[in-house]
């Protein structure tokens, strides 16, 4: 039993390896306009007494604030990336237990070597929101498994699959697709069997779970008097951000999801694993490729073609791709090595792909920024607040300044007319030394068109590197 554990853990340590080898070296340095940056000015900004939804606007939940808040605790920028990594290496443990209900240790191998290569193909640089929650999907999809294939399923892990759910829902609640799915099933299961003492029990446990982590989460939230802020900003802001027109469409979105998967030959997979599950698991099969479609179109309805998007449904591949692998279980080493090197070649493409993020992990895509926040910070004194329009958390991060504004960024919604009277209010009324106008991303909208205005009449160009330009307040 050790032995297994051992080895679960160092296949798992070496992919994680792998990960972080192409992880870019720094957030605001390598993917300056990522979501990154702005998780990382999150954990910057709440170190220095800002506070999440009042000083910070986003719509999303409040888990991702608190986990870059500890990341830049333990270690500032580096400590988010450990924690990510963290995260990164116990998906992988549970990728490979997972892959083991359905193979041998051989096949799951091969199996996280897969994984991998599709978890390289939609990372999109690191950081992402969706990798952190990665281990929590993955370990409640293997207790739902367990339940699913043996019946089996212990206390303790129905309560975990209860705590892994809260984290999930209030991190982003359109993730939540494999609790909908099994947990459907698992009530109709006990129903159809007149188990109803076990019913009550799993659901008692369950939301024992839930519990452990929504009090402690709620009493923070009022007492800090935020809880409906939080509310609004990351379920009716996410809402619309989800639902709302942005000049495309669910089946563009499913196209590029086809284009995408098939470039990995994930379709082929799953195709020829469903025959495989089929004859083993009858119609239990069928409802696990509704849990899979049901999770993949949670992940698309924002029918925003976002790599990072389709990081959540990775868990779900597992079982398709070791059921597939399982095919070769009495294969030789002899025979396992050839059918290694015939993935390599297969999937030579994506194997390139990863050496080149290897060798441009230290690149340097904001020297403009850099710049720019350079030449604030040696203008300006450490406690004055500044505005970057539509620059993400870079600016901040690199000139050591705060925000004047909750709207340190301008949330990705189509239509800005549910957020311009309190994003004017919120500059008018704490006006910053600095405001950063760059025409590059000037998109004509309502919040760019008030920025130009405001500036226009309050403040002085002082500075112009490139598109950057930095304008002062006025008598300051």
């Amino acid at each position: 039993m050790k032995k297994n554990y051992l080895f679960t853990g160092l296949i798992s340590l070496f992919f994680t390896v792998l990960v972080w080898l192409t992880m870019v070296t720094s957030v605001k340095k390598g993917i300056p306009f990522s979501d990154a940056s702005i998780f990382e000015y999150f954990g910057y900004a709440m170190n220095n007494g800002e506070l999440m939804y009042a000083n910070l606007f986003d719509h999303k939940g409040p888990v991702i604030f608190i986990l870059n808040y500890l990341g830049y605790l333990i270690g500032g920028s580096l400590g988010i990336k450990l924690l990510y990594l963290f995260c990164t290496f116990f998906f992988f443990v549970i990728s490979f237990l997972t892959s083991k209900l359905f193979t041998g240790n051989k096949q799951s191998i091969l199996v996280l070597f897969l994984i991998f290569l599709v978890y390289e193909h939609f990372f999109d640089g690191g950081w992402s929101l969706e990798g952190y929650i990665l281990p929590l999907i993955s370990y409640s999809l293997y207790v739902f498994l367990k339940f699913f294939i043996k019946n089996n399923i212990k206390n303790y892990e129905i309560i975990l699959a209860g705590l892994c759910f809260a984290i999930v829902f209030f991190t982003k609640a359109n993730m939540i697709g494999i609790w909908l799915i099994f947990g459907l099933y698992i009530i109709v299961h006990y129903v159809t069997l007149k188990r109803y003492k076990d019913l009550i029990s799993t659901i008692v446990r369950f939301f024992i779970g839930v519990l452990i982590f929504t009090i402690p989460l709620f009493i923070y939230l009022i007492y800090k008097g935020i809880f409906f802020e939080m509310l609004y900003q990351s379920i009716g802001i996410n809402f619309i951000y989800t639902t709302e027109s942005n000049n495309g469409s669910i089946k563009e979105i499913f196209k590029w999801y086809l284009s995408q998967s098939n470039s990995l030959s994930l379709n082929l997979m799953i195709l020829i694993s469903s025959f495989l599950l089929w004859e083993k698991f009858k119609y239990k099969s069928i409802l696990y490729h509704v849990a899979f479609l049901l999770c993949l179109l949670l992940a698309l309805i924002s029918k925003r073609s976002y790599g990072h998007y389709i990081l959540v449904i990775i868990p779900l591949l597992v079982p398709y791709i070791s059921y597939m692998f399982n095919l070769f279980k009495n294969f030789t080493i002899k025979k396992f090595t050839l059918l290694l090197l015939g993935l390599c070649v297969i999937y030579l493409a994506n194997i390139n792909y990863v050496r080149e993020s290897i060798k441009t992990r230290d690149r340097n895509s904001s020297y403009l920024q850099q710049s720019v926040a350079s030449y604030i910070k040696s203008n300006s004194q450490e406690g004055d607040r500044i505005y970057t329009h539509r620059q993400n958390g870079t600016i901040y991060l690199y000139s050591e300044r705060l925000s004047s504004t909750k709207f340190f960024f301008i949330p990705a919604v189509t239509n800005d007319k549910i957020l311009i009277e309190d994003f004017k209010k919120s500059i008018t009324e704490n006006p910053p030394l600095y405001i950063v106008f760059d025409t590059e991303w000037d998109y004509g909208k309502l919040t760019d068109s008030f920025i130009k205005e405001y500036v226009r009449s309050n403040y002085k160009l002082e500075k112009q590197i490139e598109t950057s330009m930095i304008y002062r307040k006025i008598g300051s």
